[in-house]
């Protein structure tokens, strides 16, 4: 079984965490999606609006509620 990161944790209980861990929970799961955007904001937001419909669906809530915050970010 794989251990997790620190990050890992810490998003993984991101509702309980304080704004400031909020935030680099934040800016770390998006980066990772404009990573795999290869540097392309529009496509990386496009991802993440799919993503989140899908974690909705399968009533994953939390990981839902990182990607909303996200894309509230974005305004």
């Amino acid at each position: 079984m794989k251990r997790k990161t620190g990050i890992e944790r810490q998003i993984a209980n991101y509702i309980n965490q304080e704004e400031e861990v909020k935030e680099m929970c934040r800016d770390y799961v998006f980066n990772t999606y404009l990573s795999r955007s290869s540097g392309d904001y529009k496509e990386a937001l496009d991802h993440i609006l799919g993503d989140m419909y899908l974690l909705e669906s399968m009533e994953e809530y939390e990981s839902c509620l990182i990607l909303k915050e996200i894309l509230k970010d974005f305004g």
